[in-house]
């Protein structure tokens, strides 16, 4: 079955160089989101880290995923500062949780987490090397990636010491 443009559903990204995707509402991502998806043991440990350090950690985390998402020339960003895409809403949970769950003093999150952890960078890796692409913002900012050239090597020989005719005919 083939797809026109307009009928492709908005989770399949097909990997057509001028493919639009649609625009949509980036979220922001909050404390709540991340007390969503942890067990009654882990909300418990929550509680008892201070919101100031939550914040810290959220706002370091938006910042990575937007530079991410910069890092790719053709990927657009929303003008607010604190917003993410929705599709990436759930690698967000995952590193933002792992981090605050870092954060309380002797718990170990275990290895489910440390795996969800793992995945969800090489989601935000792949991101950095264009490979999973965001959907536009409304608010769509024009990307500046600076146009970095590669590091050139200016070869340069060392001045003749010796020859014919420094050596007098020698």
């Amino acid at each position: 079955m083939r797809f026109a443009p307009d009928s492709i559903p908005p989770y399949f990204t097909p990997s057509l160089p001028n493919y639009r995707l649609p625009m949509s509402a980036w979220i922001t991502l909050t404390s709540d989101d991340l007390k969503e998806g942890m067990t009654s043991a882990e909300r418990a440990k929550f509680t008892a880290i201070d919101t100031g350090e939550i914040a810290a950690v959220i706002a370091s985390l938006v910042q990575d995923i937007r530079g991410a998402i910069a890092n790719w020339p053709t990927n657009r960003l929303s003008a607010d500062e604190t917003l993410i895409p929705p599709s990436f809403r759930r690698n967000a949970v995952m590193l933002a949780r792992w981090s605050v769950l870092l954060l309380v003093p002797g718990y170990n999150p275990g290895d489910a987490r440390q795996l969800e952890y793992t995945n969800a960078m090489k989601f935000l890796d792949g991101v950095r090397a264009g490979r999973n692409r965001p959907e536009p913002p409304d608010d769509a900012v024009t990307n500046l990636v600076p146009n970095e050239a590669p590091a050139s090597i200016e070869w340069t020989a060392p001045p003749h010491r010796a020859g014919r005719d420094r050596m007098n005919g020698l």
